[in-house]
């Protein structure tokens, strides 16, 4: 008698195993939480730290250019002024695509809230499951009910056709949630990813148009070696201050609305860019003006007594290197020489 019971209950508990599985198989609920709210607190983390460098550094070229409006040096004073111009604006860029950066580092809050729910359900599902397999494992509960008549055996199929029931329904449930939340997870990763870069890109292509224009500005610092300081007349006054109101042009432009496209790798990249002018020997053609551009007397350095009647004698600041920089005389082509099939009126006598 005591045989059959026990091969009875090896028999309950078979059927068990085979409908809801082995503890050590059962699979764990997900352990992406924790990772995912982990990586959001440190990209916010480098974001702030990005911001409190970007102050940093227009601090201390504020300080910089306090130093030296105080030096004396004509030079010094006036690119170190337009220097802090230019850090200015790039201080405010640096905070502008820090907080474009970080609102697209707020799409991790959604994905790790769509895991949670996943979560939930997962143990929701592995409720009835666990509770039964550890009444398995102890050998008590349900199969000492079968083995010591505490219920009959009709009582004992409906409970486990109800547990059935029930994690059946839990598993349908969960796979349904899981197919859903899968598909908005990868949206939301996926605008994550393209706000990270799209801020990134553009902030260093507008990164380059500053340190350009910056690195001119440095140029008209002069070089000088063997010249008589004293004697020099700095120049670059208007370049410097045309430099930084070009700069400052493009960024006015760039604050539109963004006309950002995109297109196959197989499509060549179109450029955007203003309408072509005429050609040069065309009657609508601009007329050649040549841009002069004003030359400052004031000295390099400032003294209460400098030659300052020895005009013959002052070496002047080495010429800017503008090469570079876009043309600033308003003309699209350089001087041409006459056209040769230019029409001239004849007189036949």
């Amino acid at each position: 008698m005591d045989h059959r019971s026990g091969d009875s209950s090896k028999t309950k508990r078979r059927a068990l195993s085979n409908l809801f599985g082995s503890r050590r198989s059962e699979e764990k609920p997900s352990q992406g939480v924790e990772t995912l709210s982990a990586a959001y607190k440190s990209f916010k983390l480098a974001i702030e730290y990005e911001k409190k460098a970007a102050e940093a550094r227009r601090r201390g070229m504020n300080d910089l250019a306090r130093w030296a409006k105080n030096s004396g040096n004509a030079a010094n004073e006036d690119v170190l002024s337009r220097t802090k111009e230019v850090t200015e604006i790039y201080a405010d860029r640096k905070l502008f695509y820090a907080d474009k950066y970080s609102s697209s580092v707020d799409h991790i809050k959604y994905i790790v809230d769509y895991d949670r729910q996943i979560e939930q359900k997962h143990k929701e599902r592995s409720h009835w499951k666990n509770q039964f397999l550890k009444q398995m494992e102890s050998g008590g509960g349900f199969f000492r009910n079968i083995v010591g008549g505490g219920k009959n055996e009709g009582e004992l199929r409906r409970d486990l056709a109800e547990i059935r029931n029930q994690y059946v329904k839990c598993s349908e449930e969960y796979r349904k949630l899981r197919s859903e939340l899968e598909v908005w997870k990868m949206l939301k990763l996926r605008a994550l990813l393209k706000g990270m870069h799209d801020a990134d890109q553009d902030f260093a292509v507008e990164s380059q148009v500053i340190f350009e224009g910056q690195r001119e500005i440095c140029e008209q610092v002069p070089a000088v070696s063997t010249e008589d300081v004293n004697r020099m007349n700095y120049r670059a006054k208007p370049i410097t201050k045309e430099l930084v109101d070009q700069i400052k042009a493009n960024f006015s432009v760039s604050s539109a609305p963004s006309t950002r496209y995109y297109h196959r790798r197989s499509e060549p990249p179109r450029r955007q860019s203003p309408g072509t002018p005429p050609p040069p020997y065309t009657p609508t053609a601009p007329p050649e003006v040549l841009s002069q551009i004003t030359v400052s007397d004031s000295y390099l350095l400032r003294a209460p007594v400098v030659f300052a009647n020895d005009s013959e004698s002052s070496t002047p600041s080495r010429l800017p290197r503008i090469h570079s920089s876009p043309v600033r005389s308003g003309r699209m082509y350089p001087s041409l020489p006459p056209n040769p099939y230019q029409r001239t009126n004849v007189v036949v006598s």
